[in-house]
């Protein structure tokens, strides 16, 4: 695994980005890895293939991994309009098990003369063993995995000067809790109805929303 800050950019393998932590179910905290990882890689691949065998009976697992794939197809094209604007990242424990993975389309990749300066979280899915409940899960070991997840992400769109992250994924209930993705009109512009956008000014709160969880 390559370990790098943000502002470096490697072709090849995952990448590790940030150390953080996470608390488990006895109140603990332990520390996770913020990763980004490469649809080239044949470990990343494999590991991929592995959550799509293993992680039944969740929401947006095969979403993420047909989009980790078909990335692959589209960096490898010579087609320049077709090339990939999907990232994934994931949240791992120092074991490389991988705990929760998200799919980010990045609006600034695709050449408009203007940069929007905007990414999309398209989909977001923790370990099946990790969901919430309202029924305790037995198997659960930590707390907030998405959250800890979205809060890294909007860390690197801050490092990356982007002006607003929009939530193209489903999961309301997840996305009000912090009341800091607030409802946007359909961006008629780029033709499609974003439902939750965190603007900039916004970012700092958030990621303070998430780590006052843990204490």
């Amino acid at each position: 695994m390559k370990i790098l800050p943000f502002f470096n950019n490697m072709p090849f393998g995952k990448t590790l980005l940030n150390k953080t932590c996470l608390k488990t179910t006895d109140g603990n905290l332990k520390s996770v890895n913020f990763v980004e990882y490469n649809p080239l890689d044949d470990d990343d691949i494999k590991q991929f293939n592995e959550i799509s065998r293993t992680w039944k009976n969740t929401l947006y697992t095969h979403e993420i991994v047909d989009a980790f794939e078909l990335s692959k197809e589209k960096m490898t094209s010579c087609d320049k309009f077709n090339s990939c604007h999907d990232f994934f990242y994931g949240i791992e424990d120092e074991n490389g098990e991988t705990l929760g993975i998200a799919n980010i389309f990045d609006w600034d990749t695709i050449g408009f003369k203007m940069p929007s300066r905007r990414i999309d979280i398209s989909y977001l899915q923790t370990h099946p063993n990790e969901k919430f409940s309202v029924n305790k899960n037995p198997n659960r070991r930590y707390k907030g995995i998405g959250e800890t997840l979205v809060a890294e992400i909007v860390k690197k769109a801050k490092f990356d000067n982007k002006a607003k992250i929009n939530v193209v994924s489903s999961n309301e209930n997840f996305w009000t809790k912090s009341e800091l993705f607030n409802f946007t009109k359909p961006d008629e512009a780029a033709e499609i109805a974003p439902s939750r956008c965190l603007q900039r000014e916004d970012f700092d709160k958030f990621v303070k929303y998430v780590e006052d969880k843990k204490i």
